[in-house]
């Protein structure tokens, strides 16, 4: 069985995985900011981003111990040009215990995530029971496992980054295949912007901050169905 397919195609094409993680994150700085899809973003003037695309052979991703000399295949991040997004949060010392951050937040809990997916087994980094779970793994939604491949955003509520990580997985392997032609940050602000409008009709009622973790779960097999769509 083939494994590893879409970190095979980023290591034969790592700038389509770039130029795509640019475009995705110039679209989202365009949707998200001032929006009423999260109270997260309705005072906010920009969102970071990271993303992550790692092996399922990787034998680790925590980032306290600097996933053992072994880079993830592909690596992204935003703190370059959207800093103010990337400032340190009193809720991020729940998921150090009491350690410092070893890298930027978005990257460390991309990374946590991963880890998590890598040790459970699971095609979501979505862990039902609890959020914190080790030093190093998070139990937030958001990473998937997309074509034999890890694939993990992080910056967005955690719902977003798990369509975020459809809609890039797909960019990326199409556009390296030649399937389709690269679409361009104002194509993907537009799917973005009508995406998370779908989002936020399967919550109707209750405003997404307000969701428990359980809803969260409840709410991913659905949004895989956006994504199919989407892309």
């Amino acid at each position: 069985m083939a494994m590893n397919v879409l970190a095979e195609l980023i290591e034969q094409n790592p700038g389509v995985a770039e130029t795509t993680f640019r475009t995705v994150d110039d679209a989202l700085n365009q949707v998200l900011p001032g929006s009423n899809v999260h109270a997260r973003y309705e005072d906010a003037e920009e969102v970071g981003l990271a993303v992550i695309v790692g092996k399922m052979t990787q034998v680790s991703f925590n980032p306290f111990d600097g996933y053992r000399g072994q880079k993830p295949t592909f690596i992204a991040d935003n703190q370059d040009t959207h800093p103010g997004a990337w400032e340190a949060i009193p809720s991020d010392s729940e998921f150090l215990e009491g350690r410092e951050a070893p890298i930027g937040r978005f990257i460390f809990f991309a990374l946590a995530k991963t880890e998590n997916m890598r040790i459970t087994g699971r095609v979501s980094s979505y862990n039902p029971d609890k959020l914190a779970i080790s030093p190093g793994r998070v139990g937030f939604a958001g990473g998937r496992l997309l074509m034999d491949s890890f694939v993990t955003p992080s910056g967005l509520w955690e719902v977003h980054d798990h369509l975020v990580s459809g809609v890039f997985a797909t960019e990326v392997a199409e556009v390296a295949t030649e399937t389709r032609e690269p679409r361009t940050s104002d194509d993907l602000a537009e799917l973005f912007e009508r995406e998370f409008a779908r989002i936020n009709t399967l919550h109707e009622g209750v405003a997404a901050a307000d969701l428990s973790h359980a809803d969260v779960g409840k709410l991913l097999p659905l949004v895989d169905d956006l994504i199919y769509h989407a892309a």
